[in-house]
């Protein structure tokens, strides 16, 4: 899957958090510090997968 795919590639929190092995706090402290882009619809947040494996 090429890079460009993978930026528009969104994961909802509780994926993320399982992915990470993190809290629920630490998601939001990423996302708080910009490390990792989000956006919030309907009440839920989404993160970009691309920002999570660059993280790794």
């Amino acid at each position: 899957m090429s890079n460009k795919n993978k930026e528009f590639e969104w994961l909802r929190s509780k994926v993320v958090r399982e992915y990470l092995n993190i809290s629920a706090a630490t998601l939001q402290n990423l996302r708080i510090s910009g490390k990792i882009r989000s956006r919030k619809i309907m009440g839920s947040y989404y993160y970009n997968k691309l920002d999570l494996e660059n993280l790794l």
